[in-house]
């Protein structure tokens, strides 16, 4: 995964990049930059979309939202749980801003050192079977993409306290618009997993491969 300071970078469903201590506490408030305008007149004419917290424009201001990225034409805002948030990308309108997108992640992602290369889902269960403890074998699920016909990439990294898996395909054309493909594969360890945790590096903060 990438690193800057030491610090994976992370992203959101969108471009931008970031650390985890910018996720969980924003770039410095003395940053002159306000969306809080552009925030209001959004729920003014969308409050449907906005997360229940943020309808009334008195709340935003008070919101617990963190500048997680700017540049000179786009910015993002994380609001709400660290590990979980609700996203706000904004374009530059003049001298202000507007909000161009919302969305929210299931998890905060790091970015992958190879720039050709993109994460995909990762399991256990499911067709690749109940997760061995004893052998130096296991069948993961991954989900990947019908837009590349390489099979996917599973580096390993393996200590005596864990196991972390960081799948990835090669990045597709920006045209492309692939289905979900799931495929069985094989990863061979240095010894049994044993007690081991089995952990999904593609996510932030890592956690377990979850079962399928």
């Amino acid at each position: 995964m990438l690193l800057e300071d030491g610090q994976p970078l992370l992203t959101c469903n969108t471009p931008d990049r970031f650390t985890p201590s910018v996720a969980r506490n924003g770039l410095p408030r003395e940053n002159p930059v306000d969306f809080v305008p552009a925030m209001q007149q959004h729920a003014a004419a969308e409050a449907w979309s906005m997360p229940e917290t943020l309808r009334r424009a008195a709340d935003i201001a008070r919101a617990d939202w963190r500048v997680a990225a700017v540049s000179e034409h786009t910015a993002l805002i994380l609001f709400g749980a660290v590990n979980n948030p609700t996203t706000f990308s904004f374009e530059k309108s003049g001298s202000g801003w507007k909000v161009s997108g919302m969305g929210g992640c299931r998890n905060l992602r790091t970015v992958p050192s190879v720039s050709t290369r993109s994460w995909v889902d990762v399991s256990t269960g499911g067709t690749a079977g109940l997760l061995s403890r004893s052998s130096k074998t296991i069948k993961l699920n991954v989900i990947g993409s019908f837009c590349t016909d390489e099979p996917p990439l599973t580096t390993l990294v393996e200590t005596t306290t864990a196991v972390t898996v960081y799948p990835t395909e090669r990045r597709t054309s920006e045209g492309c618009v692939g289905a979900a493909r799931l495929q069985v594969v094989t990863v061979t360890l240095s010894a049994p997993l044993g007690s081991r945790p089995l952990l999904d590096g593609t996510v932030w903060p890592i956690a377990a491969v979850h079962a399928q």
